[in-house]
């Protein structure tokens, strides 16, 4: 039997100034079937981080844009993807961001293919990964819903 491993992932549906979307493709993943799907971008956390910290380095990190992080939506992905070497289990939470700062915006991660900004009503003409579309549409329900924007309280025990 394949080990099993839980991962939990931070996504960011991130807009800019003229409401349009970011979506990243994925490339070179060990699992043949994602490869070539859009995606809003985002990853794992980082030790001490908070959700808000890891969603804006990983974009950072992987596209080159700085993003405000403003609030938890209320859909989670999860699912399970069998790896020739595993079997995970993911769970994705997605939180509504806004762009920041764009300069020098390009691919930096080997898994990214490219990046696109999209309009709401382009959206059906790419392919995406699992849960991210409905993120997306429930994103831009709620983006200019009050609050707009979260915080994320931290502890120490």
């Amino acid at each position: 039997m394949k080990p099993q491993k839980t991962i939990y992932v931070f996504d960011g549906v991130v807009f800019d100034q003229a409401e349009r979307i970011l979506i990243d493709q994925r490339v070179g993943d060990a699992l043949e079937s994602v490869n070539g799907l859009w995606e809003v971008p985002g990853g794992k956390l980082e030790f001490g981080e908070t959700p808000e910290q890891a969603i804006a380095r990983e974009i950072l990190e992987e596209i080159g844009c700085r993003v405000k992080v403003k609030k938890l939506i209320p859909y989670t992905d999860v699912g399970t993807l069998e790896y020739p070497d595993k079997i995970q289990h993911t769970v994705v939470f997605y939180y509504i961001c806004e762009l920041m700062e764009d300069e020098g915006i390009e691919v930096h991660d080997h898994k990214i293919g490219g990046f696109r900004w999209v309009k709401p009503e382009e959206l059906d003409d790419y392919e995406f990964m699992f849960g991210n579309r409905v993120a997306i549409d429930v994103a831009l329900k709620l983006k200019d819903v009050a609050p707009e924007d979260g915080e994320c309280g931290v502890w120490e025990g």
